[in-house]
């Protein structure tokens, strides 16, 4: 798939940063007070050598501050680029995304897989739909499960076999171990990354319908 869906502003070297235009001002205002202090002086009493020694050591500590900020700014550019050009190879990937929502109507191509990640073997799991008023549509048991990925097949359809209308719908994965104790589960959404997009400087991808950020992708897939 092309990387012509990556969209938003991209890195300019051109553009001087927020932090490197404070520095130059901050060096530039402390500049100008040093000439005007020296033309101002009198003569007959000039400034005393160690405090003006001292100012001068102040105003290599401001170069030195804005050489540093610069250099920070540049590493900072890098990081954002590489991280830019890293989010765009995941274009057209299929990735697993933590998530607790999934939307109607499910994917007509079965790219779009739901399943509940478990971190142990758990001896109940239960995944669980709710609409948007929070009210629980319906409910699989899954029985016992070994820790990993299940694949969790729902229809889109309530207790009573209707279908729901289409949306937004919340799903909770509850595990519990033997002795009834909860274990950690989530559930997950794997698909095929459409597009990247930026928002604020903040990386978003499109899977399908969902909108997720660089975070919540768990693992990527061949």
């Amino acid at each position: 798939m092309s990387i012509a869906n990556v969209t938003g502003p991209l890195y300019d070297p051109t553009q001087s940063s927020p932090s490197e235009a404070v520095t130059r001002t901050s060096k530039d205002e402390f500049l100008r007070l040093l000439v005007a202090q020296l033309q101002q002086q009198d003569p007959l009493s000039p400034q005393d050598g160690a405090e003006f020694v001292a100012q001068l050591a102040q105003f290599a500590s401001v170069e030195q501050l804005a050489e540093s900020n610069q250099r920070l700014a540049s590493i900072e550019a890098a990081q954002a680029a590489g991280a830019r050009a890293g989010y765009a190879e995941l274009v057209g990937r299929v990735v697993s995304v933590r998530t607790d929502e999934i939307a109607l109507p499910l994917s007509e191509d079965g790219q779009t897989v739901l399943s509940a990640h478990l971190d142990s073997a758990a001896s109940s799991v239960e995944v669980s739909f709710f609409d948007s008023s929070g009210r629980e549509v319906r409910k699989l048991n899954l029985g016992a499960r070994g820790a990993g990925d299940v694949e969790v097949a729902w229809d889109g359809r309530d207790e009573d076999g209707i279908l729901l209308p289409d949306g937004q719908y919340t799903v909770k994965v509850h595990a519990t171990a033997s002795g009834g104790s909860p274990l950690s589960a989530y559930a997950q959404v794997r698909g095929v990354v459409d597009s990247l997009m930026f928002e604020g400087g903040i990386a978003q991808f499109k899977i399908g319908s969902m909108t997720v950020s660089p975070g919540d992708i768990m693992s990527v897939h061949r």
